[in-house]
């Protein structure tokens, strides 16, 4: 419902492109050079509505796969949510470009991303959308990173 309000507010006030702000994390916070957790998820937001309109979950591991491949057995038939095997750090741009992907199939043309500065996710993004899509960085993460550069100094 969320996602039709967007579009619908989109359509009224007559943008050519939806603007969504998108961020993503894992359940175990990186280190700067540990990514091993399981599980990481992305949110996106319509700026229109400020409703979720898109959100996903990645998951290396499952307890009854996991279970079974320890006594050597074959899983008992069960609802798997192990949807991903790459690396922890790749999950949020792998889950960002899913996310805008089912957005515009959905009928929302994305335009705007709004996001943290994570170049990684974006290039992936990018690289995946070849119309023009846009990047801008929200304002929370510019201010962090630029308090954190005066406070080396």
């Amino acid at each position: 419902m969320a996602l039709e309000e967007e579009k619908d507010s989109i359509e009224r006030k007559g943008h050519d492109g939806a603007t969504v702000l998108l961020d993503g994390g894992w359940q175990k916070r990186g280190s700067g050079q540990n990514y091993n957790s399981l599980s990481g998820h992305v949110t996106i937001i319509g700026s229109e509505t400020k409703k979720c309109v898109g959100f996903g979950v990645a998951k290396k591991s499952c307890r009854i796969c996991k279970s079974s491949e320890k006594k050597g057995k074959l899983p008992t038939k069960h609802s798997c949510r192990r949807n991903y095997n790459g690396s922890s750090k790749g999950m949020e741009s792998f889950l960002a470009v899913r996310g805008i992907k089912h957005l515009k199939n959905q009928g929302l043309k994305v335009k705007t991303v709004v996001m943290d500065d994570d170049s990684t996710t974006y290039s992936r993004i990018k690289k995946a959308f070849t119309d023009d899509l846009e990047k801008c960085s929200d304002k929370n993460h510019v201010a962090k990173n630029f308090t954190n550069e005066l406070d080396k100094r």
